[in-house]
């Protein structure tokens, strides 16, 4: 990979170097060879080839660190072409801004922004420097097609990106701020959005704000009872190198102590709580400042300051005997409000993660599920995106199974082993990137089908059971922080709910999918086409139009067993059976009716339209050649029509209407199609 990277970067430069001398030769009046033209045309056609195939994901890209040395390789021709033929009014530009889609588009608008202004400024200076005239209607049309495939569909995916990241803003507020949220004696029910940061930041700081209140009435209680000018209950930050206030005796609020003097005294009351002791300044009369440590059962959190500019009104012994009985008071008082702080944040999240619980059990089908825990998952973090990923130990793959909205990942793309996501399945360990702008840029998340595109934070959390990991849900964030490990903690556990449900309708799913499939074609078996057929003929009761059958029955396949054993017959019904799925649409019916029988259940579909269907499968069945055990085995089937209403009036004539039309094209040699039409069998081929 390595090496390749080194070739693909050194044939970039080298393309440029090369577009250079064309330029420089072309600005010295030399006459342009007929093979460079056809050269830089060719590379023009393969360039808009190209990029229209990755923009559009017919093609699957070449690893993401390799696909803007390809670009940068063939858009130096393009770029000698558009300067020689016109500058910024040359055809040429076309590919030029298919090309800075690729490279550019694909990372975001501002970049996209400046290289295509830079392109545009570059072709009028090349073109100008060549001996061409700078006509602004040329600068014009080149800024529209720049702006038209390089920028426009780049600010179509941040519009897209900005509007759903809105609309769940909104969704969010309703689930705090609206009507949902129940009134209890507990205050009310919490829900999965109010596990997120924000909403939780916001919460911290209220709870705060009620511990200080009640903490500072304690102390005006205090500082009556001894006459002081001022109490303050000092706390240690986290790091325990300094003390803040974090109460005081004022009238409200306020945490800022008014009457105490900060560098003669701030020292004291530090060297207090570090030795535990109780200590006073050497004012007259008395003591100015009395101090003392705050220390509860598990911690010590740090001092208490009482001071008065006149000196304290106790003695000296009254205070040792008093300041240690208040300090041990603020510690209890301390003690229960941090307690009953991390009771209810504990409860909030227990009935935030019930209430997901039970939102996931009412989901019935597999795709509300993973839209719902992918929603959840936006829902109790400040993420941007959401996708739920199966994964299949056994075959060390997976699928995306769903997406949240707005998500520039489709669902059903395939997980490879070697990305990032897979690699995480693998190990079934949590990964977290708090900034995952260089990860994003030089590793495959889900795969190498995967484009290059911006994410600046990004958690992946496998689902794991018994059996082992099952899948995992990816969240990513628009910046660097929006994807957090505190954050990430309430996805795991929302993981864990998660991977019952998905477990259990994972596992029906997989028992009903068997239980309506042939284990050897792949295809619907008997039952599950018998349930279908009744439906669409009844649909198409209902709705109008028409409905179509058709019956295939493999050409001498009991040769084929009696030549090549019934393992060879399996394969051939194998291969034929893939030729069916692969000409079928998603709302037809495939089924092995029985034996080498297959029948293809076509909804609102005519006969034309049926009898065109059976020919083109007649067709491919026909030009394919089954390889087993080394031999090839030619094969080709024979075809019936039918269509309801329009060659048999009622439902149940129109399956044994098509079986004699497969009988007909059978008797006049095989390897043909027959349609019935009202009172006869067609003949079409």
């Amino acid at each position: 990979m390595v090496k390749t990277r080194i070739w693909a970067n050194v044939t970039a430069v080298a393309a440029w170097l090369l577009a250079l001398a064309g330029m420089v030769a072309l600005a010295w009046g030399m006459s342009v060879p007929g093979w460079a033209s056809g050269t830089a045309a060719a590379s023009s056609v393969a360039a808009v080839t190209y990029a229209w195939l990755l923009i559009s994901q017919r093609l699957d890209p070449p690893p993401r660190e390799l696909i803007k040395p390809y670009i940068a390789a063939v858009l130096a021709p393009v770029t000698w072409l558009a300067a020689a033929s016109g500058g910024p009014g040359s055809p040429a530009v076309v590919a030029l801004a298919l090309g800075i889609r690729v490279i550019a588009g694909a990372e975001n608008i501002r970049t996209a922004i400046s290289v295509s202004a830079g392109a545009l400024v570059a072709l009028t200076a090349i073109h100008y420097s060549v001996g061409g005239t700078i006509a602004f209607s040329n600068m014009m049309s080149g800024g529209v097609v720049f702006a038209a495939i390089a920028l426009f569909p780049a600010w179509q995916v941040k519009r897209a990106q900005e509007n759903a990241k809105k609309r769940r803003r909104a969704t969010r507020s309703d689930g705090v701020f609206g009507s949902e949220r129940t009134d209890t004696p507990r205050a009310f029910e919490a829900m999965p959005s109010d596990l997120r940061r924000g909403i939780e930041v916001t919460r911290k700081e209220a709870e705060e704000r009620r511990q200080t209140e009640v903490l500072s009435r304690y102390l005006c209680d205090v500082r009556d009872a001894l006459g002081a000018d001022e109490v303050v209950f000092w706390r240690w930050t986290g790091a325990r190198d300094t003390l803040v206030a974090a109460a005081c005796s004022g009238d409200g609020a306020e945490t800022e102590p008014t009457k105490f003097n900060h560098a003669e005294w701030l020292p004291l009351v530090k060297w207090s709580a570090e030795e535990r002791i109780v200590h006073f300044d050497e004012g007259k009369p008395g003591p100015r400042i009395a101090m003392g440590p705050v220390a509860g059962l598990k911690r010590a959190f740090g001092a208490l300051s009482i001071s008065a500019d006149a000196g304290l009104k106790p003695s000296r012994d009254d205070l040792k005997v008093w300041v240690p009985r208040y300090t041990a008071q603020v510690a209890v008082l301390a003690e229960l409000l941090e307690t009953r702080e991390e009771v209810g944040r504990q409860n909030r999240r227990t009935q935030a993660l019930l209430r997901a619980a039970q939102e996931f059990q009412s989901n019935r089908t597999i795709e509300l599920l993973g839209r719902s825990i992918c929603e959840t998952a936006l829902a109790v973090t400040s993420a941007a995106r959401a996708a739920l990923v199966r994964w299949h130990p056994s075959s060390n793959d997976g699928e995306v199974q769903s997406v949240s909205e707005g998500h520039r990942i489709a669902e059903g793309w395939p997980i490879s082993e070697d990305s990032q996501v897979g690699t995480m399945c693998k190990n079934g360990l949590p990964q977290v990137w708090e900034d995952a702008r260089m990860i994003a840029r030089h590793t495959r998340i889900y795969g190498a089908w995967e484009t290059p595109r911006p994410i600046g934070s990004m958690a992946i959390i496998p689902l794991k059971r018994e059996a082992g990991v099952i899948g995992a849900i990816v969240i990513e964030g628009d910046e660097p922080g929006d994807v957090l490990i505190a954050e990430v903690r309430n996805v795991r556990l929302l993981a864990a709910i998660a991977a019952v449900s998905l477990e259990t309708m994972w596992e029906i799913e997989e028992v009903t999918r068997r239980a309506r499939t042939d284990q050897l074609t792949g295809l619907a078996n008997r039952r599950h086409f018998d349930e279908q057929i009744t439906r669409v003929l009844a649909e198409t009761d209902r709705f109008g139009g028409s409905a179509s059958l058709v019956v295939a029955d493999i050409d001498f396949f009991k040769a084929v067993n009696d030549t090549h054993g019934h393992d060879g017959g399996d394969a051939v019904l194998q291969s034929v059976a893939q030729a069916f799925q692969d000409g079928v649409r998603n709302v037809d019916t495939c089924a092995r009716y029985g034996g080498e029988e297959i029948a293809v259940l076509l909804p609102q579909t005519n006969m034309d339209g049926a009898r065109d269907f059976a020919e083109r499968l007649r067709k491919a069945i026909e030009t394919r050649v089954v390889l087993y055990a080394g031999r090839p085995i030619s094969v080709t089937a024979s075809f019936g029509v039918a269509s309801y209403p329009d060659s048999v009036a009622t439902h149940d004539a129109l399956f044994p209407t098509a079986d004699r039309a497969l009988y007909q094209a059978k008797a006049e040699g095989r390897n043909r199609v027959r349609c019935v039409v009202p009172g006869s069998v067609q003949k079409t081929a």
